[in-house]
């Protein structure tokens, strides 16, 4: 599906599906074509990315509140999505969607708009959004120290009440090392202490605030307490089929361990067929490359067992051999193309490759597929820099709905110079500020991280 529009006479034909398909990824695209055409006719469109947050990996990828300021502005009648984002705000019911319109309710409110202001207090102070007192953080963005006495304030309460809420000590502190990240610790400790003096709510929030977090139940973890990173020590955790090791220990000592040690898992995985140890033992080799024959990896991405399948794909993404290459190819030329599919690329890609594995790209699909066939498709020329890349990082700009796997595409490009002047206009109005910073710089100094 393409929306991108690097040709003017083209804007006036953009669909609603192509609208909304640019709109829920942040694209720049949608900033270019409103300065210049109806907003109108998108108003349905417009209307749920203001109040939903349509990130991809809320967990890693920044808000698009301030994207979608600048697409209101756009409209002939930002007061009406005004009363949208606000009528949402105080009905909203779960974190994510929260956390946006809180974010965008403080850019409306900067405006000078009281209602907004009124309503991000009025949410807050409900505290119903499924979070502990959503909205904390954007109070302080908004009214500074101000804003960290009426939270504290509200948050005492609440811990002074019959029937507090069950607070984790970093849900009442995190607001606080906000005000001393943005404020200026001294200030806000003088604030606060102050306020405590004649306030119990405050001097409740102040006192949990600072209380010591409790000990961490993980540090006693034998993974965590142990410098062993022996093949020994290895072989004896998974011998322990009720408490194997942990991910984070085998990334850890996939890192560490010598070679030797590595070639001996690589013998033991040859003959385990217990599915748990197996992928145990797989995961080390998406540290480190296998170093013996691959026949066994590419027997295990047929599993009937999935996980094992895509652990065996993963695996297989750092060892460069013919047969993995022939895999690859044979894959393409089936149709089969997927994030595990490309993959075998990774380390078997040769020149021309592109040109079969464009053809193959699908042109729709389930967010997560896209997003894990653009993850790897980015990979495979981010390891084998060239100018080939051009086809394949717009399919992958276009069609992957997270914005740092966007990024990751357009830093491909000008590392390969090759961006088109449409995507760098584009990128300028980008929802990811990382984005929009990137092709700001001088396209000598990009470089594939």
């Amino acid at each position: 599906m393409e929306f991108p529009v690097p040709s003017p006479a083209s804007i006036p034909h953009v669909t609603e599906d192509q609208f909304r398909h640019a709109i829920r990824r942040g694209l720049g695209s949608v900033i270019l074509f409103l300065r210049e055409n109806d907003a109108r006719p998108f108003y349905d469109e417009i209307e749920y990315a203001a109040t939903h947050d349509c990130a991809y990996d809320r967990q890693c990828e920044p808000l698009r509140a301030e994207y979608m300021y600048r697409v209101i502005r756009l409209t002939p009648d930002p007061d009406y999505f005004r009363d949208r984002v606000v009528d949402a705000l105080l009905t909203v019911g779960n974190e994510q969607d929260a956390d946006h319109l809180f974010e965008l309710a403080v850019h409306l409110a900067r405006d000078g708009d009281q209602k907004t202001r009124d309503a991000i207090y009025a949410k807050f102070d409900r505290n119903d959004s499924g979070e502990h007192f959503d909205g904390k953080c954007q109070i302080v963005q908004l009214d500074g120290i101000a804003g960290m006495l009426h939270i504290a304030d509200r948050i005492g309460a609440d811990l002074l009440s019959a029937s507090p809420t069950p607070w984790e000590p970093y849900n009442v502190r995190s607001v606080l090392e906000e005000c001393r990240d943005s404020l200026g610790e001294e200030r806000t400790n003088i604030a606060l202490q102050e306020a405590a003096r004649d306030n119990p709510r405050i001097r409740a929030y102040l006192d949990a605030a600072v209380k010591p977090d409790p000990e961490n139940r993980w540090t006693h973890h034998p993974d965590r307490l142990t410098q062993d990173f022996s093949y020994e020590y290895l072989r004896r955790r998974l011998d322990e089929a009720d408490d194997l090791p942990s991910p984070g220990f085998l990334s850890k000592w996939a890192r560490r361990a010598a070679d030797p040690d590595i070639e001996n898992v690589a013998r033991d995985l040859l003959a385990e067929h217990d599915e748990r140890k197996l992928l145990k033992m797989l995961s080390v080799f998406f540290r480190r490359a296998f170093p013996l024959d691959p026949d066994r990896l590419l027997a295990l991405t047929e599993s009937s067992n999935d996980r094992v399948a895509h652990a065996a794909y993963v695996a297989l993404e750092k060892v460069s051999h013919p047969r993995v290459r022939q895999a690859a190819l044979d894959a393409m030329k089936a149709g089969r193309v997927s994030g595990r599919t490309i993959g075998l690329f990774i380390s078997n890609y040769e020149s021309g490759d592109a040109a079969l594995i464009v053809p193959q790209l699908p042109s729709d699909g389930s967010d997560d597929f896209l997003h894990w066939t653009a993850f790897n498709l980015i990979e495979v020329f981010e390891v084998n820099q060239t100018k080939e890349c051009l086809d394949p990082m717009i399919w992958a700009y276009q069609s992957t709905p997270c914005s740092n796997c966007r990024r990751r595409a357009v830093e491909v490009l000008m590392a390969a110079s090759v961006l088109p002047d449409w995507m760098q206009r584009e990128c300028e109005h980008d929802s990811s500020e990382s984005i929009r910073e990137l092709v700001a710089r001088p396209r000598s100094s990009v470089g594939v991280q």
